[in-house]
């Protein structure tokens, strides 16, 4: 019974350090505009969205764009490679 105890509060603190390490990313938030339109970037350090003229949207994470969409078209984002997360089968 200790030892479901001990495991259960290890499983608690380890998630719970998972969520304050993620939260306290840089998030990211700008507004830009120029010649080729008006440009929103919104989420975290590694990980966000860039939104061109409220209609077209690019995911970027580490710093490579791995999925777009075109909001006139579908709220379904198309991933480079072929799956959700970006990776090639």
């Amino acid at each position: 019974m200790i030892y479901l105890i001990i495991l259960v509060v290890a499983i608690f603190l380890y998630v719970f350090i998972k969520k304050l390490q993620k939260s306290k990313e840089k998030k990211v938030y700008e507004h830009y505009s120029c010649e080729e339109g008006n440009f929103i970037v919104k989420g975290r350090k590694n990980n966000f969205v860039v939104r061109k003229n409220g209609n077209i949207e690019f995911v970027v994470k580490d710093g490579q764009i791995v999925a777009s969409r075109d909001l006139r078209i579908s709220r379904d984002f198309v991933y480079y490679g072929g799956t959700a997360d970006g990776m090639a089968k």
